[in-house]
C-alpha cells in the first residue's frame, strides 16, 4: 500500500471534516473537534494541516493540526493554564508575514489500523520538513505544545522532540519544545 502527504491548500474542506470523523474514533468525546470550527481554521491558515491518505482510494489515513497561536495563548497552554478547548475559541493565527511563531500541535489522529505503522513516520518526517521550510524563509519558531490525550499522543510528543512541562487544566500531560527542528 503507497501513501500521499497532503499539505495546505492540497487538502479540502471535506478532508477536514474526514479529519473529524477520525477524532471520533481516537479521542475521548470532549476533545474531539468541532468539524464546523476546524474548517474555520483551515479557512483562516490552511497550512495548519498536514495529511496522509492511501494513494489507491484518497482516503484519509491520518493528520496532524498543528496551529500558530498568539504568543499569550501558548504561554498558557505550555504552562497548563489553558485547555484544548479555551484555544478552540481562539483558533490559529496566519502565517502571514516572518517573525516569530508559536505553535500547537492541536490534535494528532490516525486511523487505529495505521497506527505504528509507516504514516506515522510520514507524518512526523512531513512535519519536521515544513518547520524547516518556514524557518527557512524567516518564520522563527519560538516553541511548540501539544496537550497529550493518550498514550500514543505521548508517544508522539516524544518521537517530536517533546518534553513533558506540566498538566493541562482538563489533566492531560502538556509537552513543549524550544527551538528548531535544524539540528534534527
Amino acid at each position: 500500500m503507497k501513501f500521499k502527504v497532503k499539505i495546505g491548500k492540497e487538502i479540502s474542506e471535506k478532508m477536514v471534516r474526514d479529519a473529524c470523523a477520525v477524532d471520533a474514533i481516537v479521542y475521548p468525546e470532549n476533545m474531539r473537534g468541532d468539524p464546523d470550527s476546524c474548517v474555520g481554521f483551515f479557512r483562516k491558515n490552511p497550512n495548519i494541516y498536514t495529511m496522509i491518505v492511501n494513494s489507491d482510494n484518497n482516503d484519509l489515513v491520518g493528520y496532524i493540526n498543528m496551529m500558530p497561536l498568539k504568543e499569550d495563548d501558548f504561554k498558557k497552554l505550555a504552562l497548563g493554564k489553558f485547555s484544548d478547548s479555551e484555544i478552540m475559541k481562539n483558533g490559529p493565527v496566519a502565517y502571514d508575514k516572518p517573525g516569530k511563531y508559536w505553535i500547537y500541535c492541536c490534535s494528532i489522529g490516525i486511523v487505529p489500523k495505521y497506527q505504528n505503522s509507516a504514516p506515522v513516520l510520514m507524518l512526523i518526517s512531513t512535519v519536521k520538513s515544513f518547520i524547516k521550510r518556514l524557518e527557512g524563509k524567516g518564520f522563527t519558531i519560538a516553541g511548540m505544545a501539544a496537550e497529550a490525550i493518550s498514550q500514543d499522543g505521548e508517544k508522539m510528543c516524544k518521537r517530536l522532540g517533546f518534553e513533558k512541562v506540566c498538566k493541562s487544566t482538563a489533566g492531560y500531560p502538556v509537552y513543549a519544545r524550544k527551538g528548531h527542528f535544524a539540528d534534527d
